[in-house]
């Protein structure tokens, strides 16, 4: 093998392995559009040299999404950090978030508004207790004295509470805490699978894209900071849960 065919070759690995870190639909779409051209440009041994970084490089990329797997477990503890920019983006991340989660989901936001808590995200929300997730929810953004809750929020108070009394009505379902203590923190934990921290409120940014703030977060996937402070948050809401 030459050192143009490897270095050729290392570079659709890292292409493909950062694709698939990225998020699962630029996976699908970086392995497919690679096939393509290894199926139309190459043939022979040199084709099937390219398959077959194609198909480790796509494999590792998988499962270093998670860490429910030894692959994943080693790679998140050398290269855990990933980030998420946009509203729109944050949006979509709390909804796959919610939708993929199979045992628990931690939420803190500065708030809970009816904004975010619209039909889409209250049906999400449902599902996942009906699945028998427990959802871990903390918010309570400490006004000053000279303000009081807006409309939204009591509105947002309100759905919240429908949900909890959803996961009260049947002991199979997942068990919803929901506490409201003074919070100016945003961040969101899936199965101890990641660690979402940065500057978007999950439960009152809706996501539109007429939202002129930019926000980012950091997707943190290091098993170690997942495991120290997922005790720390649920020991903390449930001592506060009403």
């Amino acid at each position: 093998m030459s050192i143009a065919v490897l270095l050729f070759q290392i570079t659709i690995f890292v292409t493909v392995f950062i694709a698939w870190r990225t998020s699962d639909k630029i996976g699908y779409i970086a392995t497919g559009l690679w096939l393509v051209l290894t199926y139309v440009a190459l043939y022979g041994s040199l084709q099937q040299l390219q398959l077959t970084t194609l198909i480790v490089s796509s494999i590792i990329g998988y499962l270093s999404t998670s860490n429910s797997n030894v692959i994943g477990k080693f790679i998140n503890s050398k290269l855990g950090f990933t980030q998420v920019k946009g509203p729109a983006k944050h949006r979509e991340f709390l909804m796959k978030t919610i939708r993929k989660a199979k045992h628990d989901l931690i939420i803190l936001s500065g708030w809970a508004t009816s904004f975010a808590l619209d039909e889409k995200l209250i049906k999400s929300i449902r599902a996942a207790i009906n699945r028998g997730v427990n959802i871990y929810i903390c918010f309570g953004y400490e006004y000053s004295k000279s303000n009081s809750m807006r409309i939204s929020d009591i509105k947002g108070l309100e759905i919240l509470r429908s949900l909890q009394e959803h996961s009260n009505k049947n002991r199979a379902y997942g068990k919803m805490y929901i506490a409201q203590i003074p919070n100016h923190s945003k961040v969101l934990m899936c199965d101890k699978e990641y660690y979402v921290v940065g500057s978007f409120n999950w439960l009152s940014n809706s996501g539109s894209t007429e939202n002129p703030n930019d926000e980012t977060s950091v997707v943190i996937r290091n098993l170690s900071l997942i495991l120290n402070n997922y005790d720390e948050l649920t020991k903390q809401i449930i001592e506060n849960a009403e």
